[in-house]
């Protein structure tokens, strides 16, 4: 092979393995991380330009003191596990290098005094099922699933409608699939 041909391999080659290797990372977050339900209260579903997604926010169940964080640059949001279900759990803000007094722990920003942001905000759903997901979500029956990772990084894992994954919401009876 020539040179310049094994060059031109080589840089069409990093890219794909650099794209399995996120992947992968990714792939074990999920798998080895702690899942947890959070309550969302919901949003507008609807972008022309981006598609149909859920937009929501966490309904964060905080505690009598939400707790304090002084160092903007470093809080998380502590989760306590009350019932041993990890479905909405208790919250408090802290410092996350005191995360470790936690069942799990998230870290984000504060926005205001009850809202936490973790960068999770919306889900991409079926077009068909955008409005009546929405509907359920704004009468109070959404959560979603996250999975809390070693770096107390949150991933969506799935958006729950009545405690059931959305898909399986949307095939019911009561809402067939077009």
């Amino acid at each position: 092979m020539k040179p310049k041909t094994k060059a031109l391999a080589l840089r069409l080659l990093l890219p794909l393995l650099l794209l399995g290797y996120m992947i992968a990372d990714a792939e074990v977050d999920l798998r080895q991380g702690e899942t947890w339900e959070l309550k969302i209260m919901g949003g507008d579903p609807r972008d022309l330009l981006r598609g149909h997604y859920v937009r929501f926010t966490i309904d964060w169940n905080w505690a009598d003191d939400p707790g304090t964080c002084d160092d903007y640059a470093n809080c998380c949001v502590c989760l306590h596990d009350e019932h041993g279900d990890r479905t909405n759990p208790r919250v408090e803000r802290l410092d996350c290098s005191l995360a470790h007094t936690c069942d799990a722990a998230i870290r984000g920003r504060i926005t205001s005094e009850t809202t936490f942001d973790v960068g999770l905000d919306r889900y991409y759903v079926a077009e068909q099922l955008a409005l009546p997901i929405e509907r359920r979500i704004l009468e109070g029956h959404g959560a979603v699933s996250v999975v809390v990772n070693k770096n107390r990084n949150a991933l969506l894992k799935e958006l729950l409608v009545d405690g059931q994954p959305w898909r399986d919401w949307g095939m019911t009876e009561k809402n067939p699939r077009p």
